[in-house]
């Protein structure tokens, strides 16, 4: 999904997203304004053969790579498309590409009058989001689930619950910024259309040796897209359970394949030392699943060994009204906060029920 393989065709009351070597016979995605507010649309899957009189109207073409997604404002609607990127990592089973420019364009012709304040927000919206285009570093694959770490996606193959056809579906929802603004597409199942992005920083080292051990490294650092905002202002956690500024750091190491086993959980598990291509000496084990009755593990693969650190902001609620932090009231404010449970399943043990107390934190 590179080289602007898609064209957007924008005409006066609709739109049309397809393939730069479209069939006629293959699938576009067709937008129509509604008559009633300038901002709403309806998205529809459909055959392109079905849409060959459009080609008669005037109309302005856009080739982009990937559509970040749809926006509603008072003008009409809008879309983000990605028509820049760079290949940033391309080891086996891992292809990642940076963003390099988004732009926003009207999805439709059609001319709205708006009023002077009208157009004054406008402008500001616009600029807005271009500005958030710019300041974040922003990550996608077209073949590879970058919001999953490695120990979710090998629990995900292992229960069959990952969607390679549809990599969105299965998402974290954590790290899929763009999930809100491709409603429109989800809506009408245009799961082709619909390419998760990720606000992190990515690095990789393809040629790491220590010793005679030769692998690949590969460091991503992962931004939730939920409680957001500059450290200062965004503090604490929300209601629903989302600390400030939440970060998830991965790094994993890629190494050559040699065997895979399995073997019961009772009694010690020991390398295949009757395996030709076995070297005690150079073994690496990776658990990959614990079963009650096996456990399987790989020695070497090209499999990703990977070590996984979060943090975030304090994990209770805060209130801080003024910019300075001797500003603050002598009591704590009141906040209209309510205790939500945790769920059990973060537990070892069986509990009934456990809340979060409401704690307001002020220097002494």
């Amino acid at each position: 999904m590179a080289n602007n393989n898609f064209i957007l065709k924008s005409y006066e009351t609709h739109a049309l997203i397809e393939s730069v070597d479209q069939k006629a016979s293959a699938s576009c995605l067709h937008a129509r304004q509604d008559g009633k507010s300038p901002s709403s649309c309806t998205f529809t899957v459909c055959s392109r053969s079905s849409l060959s009189d459009v080609e008669h109207e005037f109309h302005e073409s856009t080739q982009f790579e990937a559509i970040y997604g749809i926006y509603h404002f008072l003008k009409g609607s809008y879309i983000a498309l990605l028509v820049e990127s760079e290949v940033w990592v391309s080891v086996p089973k891992i292809n990642i590409r940076k963003t390099k420019k988004i732009i926003v364009v009207p999805l439709f012709q059609s001319e709205v009058v708006l009023s002077e304040s009208q157009q004054s927000d406008e402008k500001q919206y616009l600029e807005l989001l271009q500005l958030g285009f710019k300041e974040h570093g922003f990550y996608y694959s077209a073949d590879f689930d970058l919001t999953h770490s490695q120990q979710r996606l090998a629990k995900l193959r292992l229960s069959k619950g990952l969607n390679t056809a549809s990599p969105w579906k299965t998402a974290d929802s954590r790290f899929f910024w763009n999930l809100d603004v491709v409603s429109d597409l989800i809506a009408c199942a245009a799961s082709r259309w619909i390419v998760p992005f990720m606000s992190a920083h990515i690095e990789v080292r393809p040629d790491c040796v220590i010793g005679e051990h030769s692998f690949t490294l590969l460091f991503v650092s992962r931004r939730s897209r939920y409680n957001q905002g500059c450290r200062f202002f965004k503090r604490g956690i929300d209601q629903d359970g989302n600390v400030a500024n939440f970060v998830e750091t991965e790094q994993a190491r890629q190494y050559p394949i040699v065997s895979m086993i399995t073997a019961p959980l009772t009694g010690m598990l020991h390398p295949p030392t009757h395996l030709p291509a076995y070297q005690p000496e150079s073994t690496c084990l990776t658990l990959v699943t614990c079963a009650r009755t096996t456990l399987q593990a790989i020695f070497y693969g090209n499999q990703v060994v990977s070590v996984l650190l979060t943090r975030g902001s304090v994990p209770v609620f805060w209130g801080q009204p003024g910019l300075n932090v001797s500003s603050l009231p002598p009591s704590p404010p009141s906040l209209p906060l309510t205790p939500f449970p945790l769920p059990l399943s973060l537990f070892p043990v069986p509990l009934q029920t456990l809340t979060y107390p409401q704690l307001h934190i002020r220097p002494s």
